[in-house]
């Protein structure tokens, strides 16, 4: 037994024993390495994984004052004291930047857990963690704790500034990763929910309470075969790579369609986001298992535990394991020719971060039953599939009950006897939630024409939200009403429907901004219920700024908006035409008159925004969102924008500068830069004004300097200005042209 102790390498850490993060980074010679072997450190600026994995270790551990349990550590110790990782790189690495973080907060009571005195001291300031990835990190790390984790004041924006910082380091990615991850560390330290924390009594939590299990690999040959087994990200088998050898054991034929499985969504993942084939296979997987529920009760329980284990970075495997290889085979194939011809612009759904929403699930998952019932379907037939959904999916009353709605549709999917979406209207009982009056309405329309491929086309057209057409944006997937209008004789006119729709695109051409203007005004005139009105979620009227403000106009003014269009229709003249024509007459006497004849008001707002200020002030303009910024009493502008129709002839040219002051109670304002007078104009009420005037100097007397002035104009000094009595409109003009 002796002899066996002799012959038999001490091991720093031992094989099957827990440790914490003060036994693993500790001691005179003790290094944690990251080898040659490693990829780099990845989590720092990749999502939320550092706050993720630290807040998880602050809510669960450090309040609630329990050890928690970090997982395996896989590593070999080559030479002794040394142990070089193959797995657990990403956790040990973001809690030693965590050491650190803490330590420079805590006036380096934790230096003793970051570089050993004989190291810091006497040696080559080698840290407890290396990494030996490359050189440059090597030496980054030791920096990083030498001069900012131990001497150096500031935060980790200020690094790179640093003379020890490389400008080559910038090329190294584990230690961009790095600077990131101190970064995130940085925000939550500092953020309000965790200010209360005692940063010295995290620090022990940390590294006191926080136990890995070690697994020695033996040596580096091991090491390495362990390695080509883990994730590329470096962190543990992923959930499909634990899955695959489970299935294939059940499934010994299953070998060869895993390896093509895994090798398409390798090829199609997001290579932005995604290192591996994982997130689009395990989308894939969950796919398969919502539609291999066959109960419409399951189906929902299904696809909503589902959405919950993917919260929490969880995949049940057993439902996989239920399912007979040749099955998952067929959706795959399935997949496969539908993201490659159907849904060719949609293949980040096939590697979403973490899972597809289920919104998105709704314009997958019944195509995907669809293709699997009517194998042999015709091109066109795929395509009204994936329209009917695609439209369906972006109504809003859907969003409210999704999961419902979802477990719906692949049920009709599974009901349809004929291949074309359109006869699903003939099957009885089907949600109004999906099968909705409109479409109801096209399905009619689109059976009974002989030009349908025609109709479909201006209807797809026309229904969905572009960055090029206005008018699909406005209807958000609901064209009811311009459906509604194009019957002639109680039967769909195509020709009716063009029309209307060109003219559509007419009046709402562009954006929401001040480019449809003439449209909002000639809107005034057609008297709308409510218009302007307080639209959904706003404090203020508004003239219809979002694109879903005209609809909700529309579809509480069908009507009106029949009679608006139709006028347009059959006019002879353009529509920009008609438009003023309808401002131009529309009585002065009618409620918001001024702002159709004054397209300047309107023009003001930049977002269409306008706020009731009591009997005294008005109605106020908005310049932006709020009058909090700058904003301009209705009356007082307007009278500003007859001054500056005037102010060529009459002030202009006796170097007043005329302006429009757009904070607290706004008003007229002229400036001379010669003499610094200037005079106020403010409206009281509709018609009264009164006229200030004082010196823009400083070290003006006004009441002596301009006492002259004020004896020759009737004016009364009030202790800062002097003022004059009440004057209607027209008398402020004339008051003016003495004044100036």
């Amino acid at each position: 037994m002796r002899n066996i102790m002799l012959n038999t390498p001490m091991k720093t850490l031992n094989i099957g024993q827990l440790y914490n993060l003060t036994e693993i980074f500790t001691g005179k010679y003790t290094k944690i390495i990251i080898p040659d072997l490693q990829r780099d450190y990845c989590w720092g600026g990749k999502g939320r994984l550092v706050q993720d994995f630290l807040e998880n270790i602050i809510e669960k551990g450090y309040r609630s004052r329990v050890d928690l349990s970090m997982g395996l550590l896989y590593g070999y110790e080559e030479p002794y004291g040394h142990i070089q990782l193959c797995d657990g790189q990403q956790r040990i690495t973001t809690l030693f930047l965590l050491i650190g973080m803490l330590n420079k907060e805590c006036s380096n009571q934790f230096r003793n857990l970051l570089i050993s005195d004989f190291e810091y001291y006497n040696d080559d300031k080698e840290p407890y963690m290396q990494y030996a990835i490359r050189e440059s990190s090597l030496y980054f790390l030791s920096d990083l704790v030498c001069e900012f984790f131990l001497e150096s004041e500031g935060e980790p924006n200020d690094i790179r500034k640093q003379c020890w910082y490389f400008g080559d380091y910038d090329n190294d990615p584990s230690i961009r990763s790095m600077l990131n991850a101190l970064q995130d560390i940085h925000k939550l330290l500092a953020s309000p929910v965790n200010r209360d924390i005692d940063k010295s009594d995290l620090a022990r939590y940390v590294t006191q309470n926080l136990w890995f299990m070690y697994y020695d690999m033996g040596t580096r040959s091991l090491g390495e075969e362990t390695f080509v087994i883990i994730n590329t990200t470096g962190e543990p088998l992923s959930p499909t790579e634990n899955l695959k050898p489970r299935y294939v054991t059940k499934y010994p034929d299953s070998s060869d369609m895993w390896e093509k499985w895994e090798q398409w969504f390798w090829m199609n993942r997001n290579r932005d986001k995604n290192d591996t084939a994982d997130n689009g296979l395990l989308e894939f997987l969950r796919w398969v298992i919502v539609l291999e529920t066959k109960d419409v009760k399951e189906f929902e329980k299904t696809q909503e535990s589902l959405v919950k284990q993917s919260e929490v970075d969880r995949f049940d495997f057993e439902p996989v394991l239920r399912i007979e290889p040749q099955t998952i085979d067929q959706y795959f194939n399935v997949v496969k020719k539908l993201f490659n011809e159907a849904l060719p612009n949609n293949k980040l759904w096939l590697s979403p971060e973490r899972i597809n929403s289920q919104i998105d699930w709704l314009r997958i998952l019944p195509l995907i039953a669809y293709s699997i019932k009517f194998p042999n379907a015709q091109e066109r037939d795929i395509v009204r599939v994936k329209h009917f959904f695609k439209n369906i999916a972006q109504l809003n009353h859907i969003r409210k009950d999704i999961g419902r709605v979802l477990s719906y549709a692949v049920e009709v999917i599974r009901l349809m006897v004929h291949p074309d979406i359109a006869h699903i209207i003939y099957i009885e009982n089907i949600s109004d939630q999906l099968l909705t009056e409109e479409e109801r309405l096209k399905f009619t329309i689109f059976l009974e024409s002989e030009n349908r491929i025609e109709i479909e086309d201006a209807f797809w057209k026309i229904q969905y939200k572009t960055d090029q057409d206005m008018d699909g944006k406005i209807w958000n997937g609901e064209i009811l009403p311009i459906l509604k209008w194009s019957f002639v004789n109680d039967r769909f006119n195509f020709e009716e429907f063009k029309k209307y729709m060109n003219v559509f695109y007419e009046v709402f051409k562009g954006e929401c901004d001040g480019t449809i203007d003439l449209t909002r005004r000639a809107l005034i005139t057609c008297e709308l219920k409510d218009y302007p009105k307080y639209f959904k979620g706003q404090t203020n009227k508004s003239f219809g700024w979002d694109y879903n403000d005209f609809k909700v106009l529309i579809n509480e003014n069908v009507d009106k908006f029949f009679e608006f269009f139709k006028k347009i229709v059959y006019s002879e003249k353009s529509v920009l035409e008609v438009l003023a024509q309808m401002c131009d007459s529309f009585p002065i006497e009618k409620p918001w008159a001024e702002f159709v004849h004054i397209p300047d008001l309107l023009a003001y707002c930049n977002e269409k925004n306008i706020q009731w200020w009591g009997d005294e002030q008005g109605w106020i303009l908005v310049k932006d969102k709020y009058t909090s910024g700058r904003h301009a009493n209705v009356n007082a502008y307007k009278f500003y924008l007859e001054l500056s129709q005037l102010s060529e002839k009459f002030w202009e040219k006796r170097e007043w500068k005329l302006w429009f002051y757009e904070y607290g109670n706004t008003c007229t304002v002229f400036d001379n830069d010669i003499s610094k007078m200037a005079i106020d104009i403010k409206c009281l009420g509709n018609t009264s004004f009164i006229i200030e005037v004082f010196m823009r100097s400083k070290e003006s007397d006004i009441e002596n300097d301009l006492s002259e002035f004020a004896t020759r104009h009737g004016l009364i000094y009030n202790g800062s200005r002097y003022v004059c009595h009440i004057l209607m409109k027209n008398d402020v003009v004339e008051k003016l042209k003495s004044m100036l």
